[in-house]
């Protein structure tokens, strides 16, 4: 060839092969006798990192073999080393001999290689330490491990535990090597102690047909104890399915099997006791489940205890019973101590009285699980009581008569007091000697601790007799416990206590119910723990045990102390009438004993429950539920009261119709409300009142009910007949005395606004009034 060109050289061949050799990735170099690159097609460019431009006329500076592939470094055009495969082939450059030398980058499968030859070292190692992890845990397992080999049944491997489980000696192993002389060796027994066909061991059905199986047997050494043993057995095949082996696991279960029968045993003895106890026994698991009832249980619900197995509490009982069941489960899951209640069940065979104890049930670390309860048919004993109350009945009777003596003098009592203690609160707004306003201050704390004595008697005869009402009126939860901190704001300032309150994210502020009643027990409660704490804090914790989907509610309220506390030996009698915690603390601390005899009738009539938990010197807590309704309107707790009041006068002096019979008393509340700038009119009974009302206009009527001529009630009724025709609402509120009658509901079914008892408290008849016309006192 004579070509001066390299290019031209290539250019013998037609144009394609040209084509062909610039496009392939394949490095292509041409070089003279000398070494002397003539030639590099394009793709020397990517391999070696260097323009063509730049590689023509060097030194190729490789040692160059004919036929022979090498290896060679390189270094590519993205900077990074690399490997090529290189093959030298022998042609002719101007007519002499020469080189053409192709590249191959091989990087990419070398680093696989390399790849590979890692995974592969990795794989080896994870073989051989998964391998001693085996053995070490073959080794160290408490279960014994026989191999065999398929389908010869040789002996291939047994760990200490198989030869401890045993009593066998590696040696003996060596020597009966396979499964049959194996078999008779260890002495292997059906637990009827019949022996075993070597072919049916566990082992055996795996080597020889592959089975798997699980089994119980004997093993019987010598003069040793018969063991007995759990075996689980499985073939070993190989990837193609084939069986190479087998594996035999074994536990020595003798000492459970034996505790098993003894359990077994323990379990008939209290089986027996449980069904043929006298008196009913069911378990529950926390969320009302029955898991069991015995036999009497069963008979009191009208079945037999498997129908009631896995029901819900909800299912057999009513719903009402069934959420005070749930109420107390929970509560005794969180007692430290079991729980006591007498109730009256309705059952399907009938009303039965039962006296229930509930237990926690613990597992083995010594969470509580369930709930026992014991439940004492009690149902013949209400009947006796039943017949001795019968019996009692003109006692009773005299009761009611005696409650109603004391409420109707106590009634007479409270008049003549309303004057009393009127008057010396007057006298407090003059100016006063130093030593008058100690005789007056003297006088007031004489009269109020009389009327609470009083006030304890009446709503002690209003309990007894039975004549104590429930009102449902709307209120605002966070208003009237506002309230109740505002009443208790100067006896804890004198104190020098705290008065902590926690109501529950959960509870609802909008409520219907009787306020009056929950603001009389929580002033008894929290009065008291003030009376009985020199030191600390009271705290008044709220929460929701249940609702449901008639908005009822019920709510457990604590009042919790850090005070003086009350012994275990009076605990169960605080809540008797008349009764204290001892007669030292009658002496130190005063009261007519009658405070949570009072608190417990206003609670049950609430449909709830009240109980104390106390310890002497460490404080006390009194809890106790009640039973409310929920609403979701926005109404304001007041519209019912402050509604068509569109036409109240402008002035600035609020003008009041004061409705009084007593003298006294006419003068006392007179005197209060011109202290404030209001402008009174007086009427001595209910006709006066009645002509004064048709004759101008007032902005509050103050109305007695126990009036000569014409009462209270029937004042307010014909009061109201008129307003329906004249379209206009007068705020009228009752002042009464009389308190055995419910005078309170009674005063808002007649058309009463608010109410006011007699002694009145100069403070609270400002309120009451002022309510209704805010911003229009001077």
């Amino acid at each position: 060839m004579n070509n001066e060109n390299p290019n031209e050289y290539l250019s013998c061949s037609n144009i394609d092969f040209r084509q062909l050799i610039e496009r392939i990735p394949t490095g292509i170099i041409l070089t003279d006798k000398k070494g002397i690159i003539q030639y590099a097609n394009p793709a020397c460019e990517v391999l070696f990192n260097r323009k063509i431009e730049a590689l023509l006329g060097q030194d190729f500076g490789i040692p160059v073999e004919l036929g022979r592939k090498t290896e060679v470094d390189i270094f590519r055009k993205n900077s990074s080393p690399g490997v090529a495969l290189m093959e030298v082939f022998e042609t002719e450059y101007k007519n002499e001999k020469a080189n053409l030398i192709c590249f191959i980058d091989i990087t990419e499968r070398k680093e696989a290689e390399q790849e590979v030859i890692k995974l592969n070292s990795e794989l080896e190692k994870k073989v051989t330490e998964q391998q001693i992890l085996l053995e070490t845990t073959f080794d160290n397992s408490q279960a014994g491990i026989v191999i065999a080999d398929a389908p010869d049944g040789r002996l291939r491997y047994v760990n200490k535990a198989g030869l401890l489980i045993s009593n066998t000696s590696e040696e003996e192993i060596i020597q009966n090597v396979d499964i049959q002389k194996f078999t008779s060796i260890w002495n292997i027994l059906h637990l009827d102690n019949t022996p075993y066909n070597p072919e049916d061991v566990p082992l055996a059905r795996a080597v020889l047909r592959g089975e798997t199986c699980s089994e119980e047997f004997k093993i019987r050494r010598g003069n040793m104890q018969d063991r007995i043993v759990w075996a689980n057995a499985a073939p070993i095949k190989d990837r193609e399915g084939n069986l190479t082996a087998g594996i035999v696991m074994f536990l020595d279960i003798t000492d459970r099997k034996q505790a098993e029968e003894e359990l077994l045993e323990s379990e008939e003895k209290y089986r027996t006791l449980y069904e043929t106890a006298g008196v009913g026994i069911g378990y529950y698991k926390l969320d009302g489940t029955i898991i069991s009832y015995n036999k009497i249980a069963a008979e009191n619900m009208g079945g037999m205890p498997a129908d009631f197995v896995g029901k819900s509490i909800f299912d057999v009982f009513p719903k009402r019973d069934a959420d005070v069941y749930m109420d107390r489960i929970k509560r005794a899951a969180a007692s430290e101590s079991k729980l006591v209640f007498e109730d009256k069940v309705a059952l399907p065979i009938g009303d039965m009285w039962f006296l229930s104890t509930f237990n926690k049930i613990h597992d083995i670390n010594n969470n509580v699980t369930g709930i026992q309860i014991i439940s004492q048919d009690i149902t013949s004993i209400k009947l006796t009581e039943a017949a001795l109350a019968a019996s009692k009945e003109a006692a009773d009777a005299a009761n009611i008569a005696k409650s109603e003596f004391l409420a109707n003098m106590s009634h007479e009592i409270r008049t003549p007091m309303n004057g009393v203690m009127g008057m010396l609160q007057l006298m407090q707004m003059t100016e006063l000697t130093e030593e008058q306003a100690e005789y007056i201050k003297a006088f007031k704390t004489s009269s109020d601790s009389l009327l609470k004595v009083i006030n304890d008697i009446l709503d002690y005869s209003k309990i007894e007799s039975g004549k104590l009402k429930v009102e449902k009126l709307k209120f605002d939860l966070y208003e009237f416990i506002s309230n109740i901190e505002i009443i208790f704001k100067p006896s804890l300032l004198d104190s020098g206590l705290v008065l902590n309150i926690h109501i529950g994210d959960d509870v609802p502020h909008k409520l219907i119910g009787d306020s009056f009643k929950l603001r009389q027990i929580l002033l008894n409660l929290i009065g008291n723990a003030i009376k009985f704490t020199h030191k600390g804090q009271i705290d008044l914790v709220i929460r929701k045990i249940f609702e449901n989907a008639n908005n009822e509610i019920k709510l457990e309220w604590l009042v919790q102390d850090t005070g003086i506390g009350i012994s275990q030996d009076r605990i169960l009698d605080i809540f008797n009438s008349f009764s204290q915690a001892d007669s030292s603390i009658t002496r130190r601390y005063g009261g007519t004993g009658l405070g949570l005899t009072i608190c417990k009738g206003l609670v049950e009539i609430m449909k709830g429950e009240i109980w104390a938990e106390s310890k002497e010197g460490e404080g006390s807590r009194f809890y106790f539920t009640c039973v409310l309704d929920k609403y979701d309107d926005e109404d304001n707790i007041m519209k019912k009261v402050t509604k068509n009041n569109e036409d109240i006068t402008k002035e600035s002096a609020l003008r009041l119709l004061i409705v009084e019979d007593d003298e006294i008393n006419r003068i006392v509340i007179e005197r209060l409300a011109r202290q404030k700038g209001w402008l009174v009119t007086l009427a001595e009974n209910g006709k006066e009142a009645i002509d004064a009302y048709k004759s101008r206009s007032f902005d509050v009527i103050i109305m007695d009910i126990q009036m000569p001529v014409l009462d209270g009630f029937h004042a307010t009724i014909m009061i109201r007949q008129i307003e329906s025709q004249i379209k206009k609402h007068t705020p009228i509120i009752a002042m009464t005395a009389y308190a055995l009658q419910g005078d309170r509901e009674k005063c808002l079914e007649a058309g009463m606004d608010d109410y006011l008892t007699k002694p009145i408290d100069v403070n609270k008849f400002y309120t009451v009034v002022e309510k209704f016309f805010k911003g229009r006192t001077k």
